[in-house]
């Protein structure tokens, strides 16, 4: 199979330069689906890592390298699952390979002392036993995750990136300094006018007092 528009597969060869190792499962449905391409195709030669291209729907695309490649196919498949096979050591447990996955590539080379490997289906028959899940569903995931390192998309909703932000956020608003509100006009107006409606009363007695006063005093003197 041909695929020549590159804007939606990812290249496998780019992940590896962008450092996005392959989990063991991913690698072994990858290269069981080189296999089975290789297998029906016309040319008998497996494709290097910048020629298959992985699609969102899980499936992948490869193409024929040119010029031809050296050595013979079970040896360039052999090759191929090394090179994204995890290294020794990984700490990750979904990069933790058995010792009889990695004996495949050296049957594929049909070593001596080996059961042999001789040809792609048997070798995609082999892998298939350590791919966990449906082949489909492992490359489709693989290019979510792939997609996200290559393109630097936001934080994964419960990464540590986003905690921290939250914590950042909160820090800042502890740090602010306390908004005093003002009191309402409305309030002060019912208060003044309360306490001018009280003076008024007790100043009407009393200038009404003051007033009765004076007038009797002044007719008095008359």
């Amino acid at each position: 199979m041909t695929y020549s528009d590159r804007s939606v597969g990812l290249s496998v060869g780019e992940l590896g330069r962008k450092h996005v190792a392959l989990h063991t499962s991913e690698a072994t449905a990858l290269v069981a689906e080189v296999c089975r391409h290789v297998f029906y195709s016309e040319v008998a030669q497996a494709p290097d890592l910048d020629d298959i291209l992985l699609n969102p729907d899980g499936s992948i695309a490869t193409q024929h390298p040119s010029p031809a490649r050296d050595g013979d196919l079970m040896g360039q498949l052999a090759a191929l699952l090394e090179a994204l096979l995890p290294p020794l050591g990984a700490a990750d447990p979904e990069c933790s390979v058995r010792a009889s996955l990695r004996l495949l590539a050296p049957r594929a080379r049909q070593l001596p002392g080996l059961p042999p490997i001789l040809e792609p289906e048997g070798l995609a028959a082999e892998l298939d036993r350590f791919t966990i899940g449906k082949t489909a569903d492992v490359l489709r995931g693989l290019w979510v995750r792939a997609d996200r390192a290559l393109h630097q998309y936001l934080p994964e909703p419960q990464s540590t990136e986003r905690f921290q932000a939250d914590a950042v956020r909160i820090e800042t608003n502890a740090t602010l300094p306390p908004v005093r509100r003002k009191r309402s006009g409305r309030l002060r107006h019912v208060l003044a006018a309360s306490l001018m409606f009280a003076i008024g009363f007790g100043g009407g007695a009393w200038l009404g007092r003051y007033s009765y006063a004076t007038i009797s005093h002044a007719l008095a003197v008359d």
